[in-house]
């Protein structure tokens, strides 16, 4: 897809999905974030939404601001000044890009599973292309839409567009966008009964999983929503869905409220054992992560600290699985209040994700960093406690 057009593609779907507006909210939206006499009309944004770019950068500023104001982050906003850049560079030079929409091309399932593979099977997240992910969304949606004439290329798309959900829902969930996040994840487990039957794509996207996760909203983030998806990961176990239902689990643990961690704990230490012995010891590594991390919220270090030895081989890893290491040590730092050694290993982290361009790894370092500093301030504030006997 053309840059002007994924670029146009996406600020609709951004104005319409993600922001929940018109073009006449957004046209004075913008107006009201210019300075001067300057007006941007509904006719504007309708040229915007069809691949004509911003034509000054007050009008791209203006836009930016209202996107940053309507929830995009930081890195995003930058993300899509260089699709708009792209896109004045695709107006002058349109022999330069390729004009074959991604819904056409044979190859759009390879294309749309390697991205997929990349942030969801190895951890490498690779969510800059965003803005290219939605509008590949909104072009396959379309595509579908229409009378099939080619069984073979529409099951290519059908797959295609699972994947890219797949990897929009975690670019939301990384985003802080739960809504948009349980929203693709509802797309993706009707795609997956209607169009793959109830095996789902394949075994790390399976509709009972989709389909969970879809009803996990911030509404329902309380124990018996969590809980009862921890009952489907377990029954995903049994059926032989090991790496599936392991990554459910640790989904789901990571909502549970802190009272409810002991329990956990004891029901996820439990499966241990029969994870490792049915599935090897990287899906048990895996667990004895979370496990880590769910010890130290509940205040448990020495299980913490018993669960962290057993994940050492992650310091030998690279990218994000050395982030990860870097992140577990960080984090049991600051449980025991070893606030200077957290930072240390907090701020290595982050050197890790900017080295690989893990871009929602950078913002988890930055907000690792903060809540890290905050407690150190905390404790540098509070007045020594008095000498015992006075």
């Amino acid at each position: 897809m053309r840059p002007s057009r994924a670029l146009g593609t996406f600020l609709r779907v951004w104005r319409k999905e993600w922001a929940g507006m018109t073009r006449a909210q957004l046209a004075i939206a913008v107006s009201g974030a210019l300075s001067g006499r300057a007006r941007v009309t509904e006719e504007i944004v309708r040229q915007w939404e069809e691949g004509q770019p911003p034509k000054t950068t007050a009008q791209l500023e203006a836009l930016l601001a209202v996107m940053l104001r309507k929830g995009l982050t930081p890195f995003e906003i930058d993300q899509v000044r260089a699709a708009a850049l792209a896109a004045v560079g695709d107006r002058h030079y349109p022999e330069l890009y390729d004009d074959e929409p991604f819904a056409s091309r044979p190859d759009n399932e390879v294309l749309a599973q390697t991205d997929w593979s990349l942030m969801w099977v190895t951890g490498r997240f690779t969510d800059a292309r965003f803005i290219q992910w939605a509008a590949d969304v909104e072009e396959l949606r379309q595509a579908l839409a229409e009378p099939c004439r080619d069984p073979s290329q529409q099951r290519r798309q059908d797959a295609a567009l699972v994947y890219r959900l797949v990897c929009l829902a975690q670019h939301h969930l990384f985003s802080g966008r739960d809504r948009l996040d349980c929203a693709c994840w509802g797309e993706v487990a009707r795609l997956l009964v209607c169009c793959f039957g109830r095996g789902g794509l394949n075994p790390w996207l399976h509709p009972a999983d989709a389909a969970l996760r879809a009803h996990l909203t911030p509404r329902k983030r309380g124990s018996p929503a969590v809980w009862s998806y921890i009952a489907a990961a377990e029954a995903a176990m049994d059926r032989g869905r090991f790496e599936s239902g392991a990554r459910s689990l640790a989904f789901a643990y990571h909502k549970l409220p802190v009272a409810d961690l002991p329990q956990a704990i004891s029901r996820l230490g439990a499966l241990l054992p029969r994870l490792e012995a049915l599935s090897g010891g990287d899906a048990g590594q895996n667990l004895h992560y979370f496990l880590a991390g769910m010890c130290m919220d509940a205040g448990r270090l020495a299980e913490a600290e018993s669960h962290i030895s057993v994940c050492r081989s992650m310091a030998s890893g690279h990218g994000a699985t050395l982030w990860h290491w870097c992140d577990m040590l960080g984090g049991f730092d600051q449980a025991r209040g070893a606030y200077g050694e957290a930072l240390g290993r907090f701020e290595q982290g982050l050197s890790i994700a900017q080295e690989n361009d893990l871009s929602s790894l950078i913002a988890e370092s930055h907000r690792s960093l903060a809540e890290c500093d905050r407690l150190r301030m905390k404790r540098a504030r509070r007045p020594p406690a008095a000498p015992a006997g006075s």
